[in-house]
């Protein structure tokens, strides 16, 4: 991975370029190194953004909010979600908004509302269902712990309830439920 990220940076292709950045940070995010996979995702972006493509744009700002979960920054995470649904949105991207639902669900969670990640996983997983599409196979891992440790707070019939909820949203409806229902709680005056 890393000779073909030096063999785009030398011909010129920024696309390859990102694409290899992206997914080089994944397997340093797998082996444990967030802080790596950021440094390797916000470099993506950066060339993203110099070809200016929304659709890489979105799918980077996904990738750095699941290094900043993996770093334990829910603020940080949530706000480069927020970032990526906006573009997901615009763009009617199923498959992005799947993995972006996913964040959120994870954030969901980590901010004790399992009903909320319940939702979220199923708005995800009927995303996906609409185009035909699995999640990554780098990636699963992480739906499938995150989908166990709903499951296990929820109970199945409460999971299946929230989860079915969740598929019926329209993919916008289910981006702007995202961004609602993870939004700090404003502190209360003392």
């Amino acid at each position: 991975m890393d000779e073909g990220i030096e063999m785009f940076r030398r011909v010129g292709d920024r696309w390859g370029l990102a694409f290899a950045l992206s997914a080089r940070g994944q397997l340093a995010l797998q082996s444990g190194d967030p802080a790596a996979a950021t440094a390797l995702h916000t470099e993506a972006l950066a060339v993203t953004d110099a070809i200016d493509n929304d659709h890489l744009r979105a799918q980077v700002d996904d990738l750095l909010g699941l290094d900043a979960m993996a770093a334990g920054d829910l603020a940080g995470a949530r706000s480069r979600f927020v970032d990526a649904a906006e573009v997901h949105g615009r763009l009617l991207d199923q498959e992005g908004s799947g993995y972006c639902l996913d964040g959120f669900a994870s954030i969901a969670f980590a901010q004790g509302r399992p009903e909320v990640a319940a939702r979220l996983i199923g708005a995800a997983a009927h995303a996906r269902e609409v185009v035909g599409v699995a999640v990554w196979p780098a990636m699963q891992p992480l739906a499938l712990a995150l989908v166990a440790a709903v499951r296990g707070a929820l109970g199945d019939s409460a999971y299946e309830a929230a989860t079915g909820e969740g598929a019926a949203m329209h993919i916008t409806d289910a981006l702007s439920y995202a961004r609602r229902a993870t939004a700090p709680e404003p502190e209360k005056d003392s």
